[in-house]
């Protein structure tokens, strides 16, 4: 059991999360949408968001644009009681990201836009952010993308900060950067999905628990734990002593979004790790929470109101 409680996530490349929802949505045609909602968001925001939601307190830090720092702190007045915002603060704005949802037909368009607060200075000032709120006591989860190019040793660096300091780290990100986080050694859990597994070890992965397991013994030098997610299939969970695999039972019901899915499965996973419970039931809760936000449950559902209506089979690979 993890016996550190103070948990910081850390998102170097936060957004503002518009989704647009439309129905029968063609190329081509003028629609008018059924629903938009603008969240501050990011990887590492939405794994608080969701942490929050499951009644655990967290700091979320990283980078945010000072221009729409006011607008991020009245937007997340609901949050503020569970979260504690300490963003540095860069020059310009946050970045927006759209997603268009067609749920008549279960589609999905996500548009990126490019991370514009990134810099040696900003992610320095970061390192010293960090360096004053890190201790021994302390969870930091590093979650989504990271620059590459020169801008990569800078981020690095604020992760060997938190190591340094004696933090626990979780690591939830894609491309160059996880292969040399990996490198690092010595992290506590790493969560990357079936196609970033592909990416990290340069060869092709089989979409089967058994095999996604096989393909993790290689990387378990370098972490304690690995979560796979793995869409509709679930996610493997694994670690030198066991692995196991989730499912959601019920694969019918309408999904409203994929977006965030993933940092709900994380939170719900660490969220009962952290209570000191096993891995399989935490991997069990991740699979419920990432569902649950899925079908919209977590805008307007408390968690121990749904808890016992989502079916999961969890099942022992090894």
């Amino acid at each position: 059991m993890v016996k550190n409680t103070h948990i910081i996530t850390v998102g170097i490349s936060p957004s503002w999360d518009i989704r647009c929802y439309v129905e029968n949505l063609t190329w081509g045609e003028h629609k008018r949408l059924s629903r938009q909602t603008i969240l501050p968001a990011g990887k590492a925001l939405n794994i608080s968001r969701a942490l929050a939601w499951l009644g655990r307190n967290s700091m979320a830090m990283g980078l945010w644009g000072q221009s729409d720092h006011q607008e991020l702190m009245q937007s997340t007045i609901e949050l503020q009681s569970q979260v504690a915002f300490h963003f540095t603060l860069v020059p310009g704005r946050t970045r927006h990201n759209i997603t268009v949802i067609d749920a008549s037909n279960t589609q999905e368009v996500h548009l990126r836009a490019e991370n514009s607060l990134a810099t040696k200075e900003s992610l320095t000032r970061l390192k010293n952010d960090l360096r004053n709120e890190v201790d021994d006591k302390t969870i930091c989860i590093f979650s989504g993308a990271m620059p590459e190019g020169e801008l990569l040793d800078p981020c690095l660096e604020c992760l060997h900060v938190c190591k340094g300091n004696g933090a626990t780290l979780v690591v939830d990100t894609n491309g160059p950067a996880l292969r040399h986080i990996l490198e690092q050694k010595n992290h506590w859990l790493m969560k990357p999905n079936l196609y970033e597994l592909r990416e990290l070890l340069h060869c092709e992965v089989e979409d089967e628990a058994i095999a996604i397991d096989g393909a993790i013994q290689q990387i378990l030098d370098f972490t304690e734990m690995v979560v796979v997610s793995r869409g509709k299939k679930g996610a493997v969970a694994v670690t030198r002593q066991e692995a196991w695999s989730a499912e959601l039972t019920d694969k019918e019901r309408p999904i409203l979004s994929t977006v965030g899915c993933g940092d709900f499965l994380l939170a719900g996973f660490l969220d009962v790790l952290l209570s000191g419970r096993s891995m399989q039931e935490a991997l069990k809760q991740g699979i419920k929470i990432g569902s649950a936000h899925a079908w919209g449950l977590t805008d307007a559902k408390s968690w121990s109101k749904i808890a016992d209506t989502i079916g999961v089979e969890l099942r022992q690979i090894r």
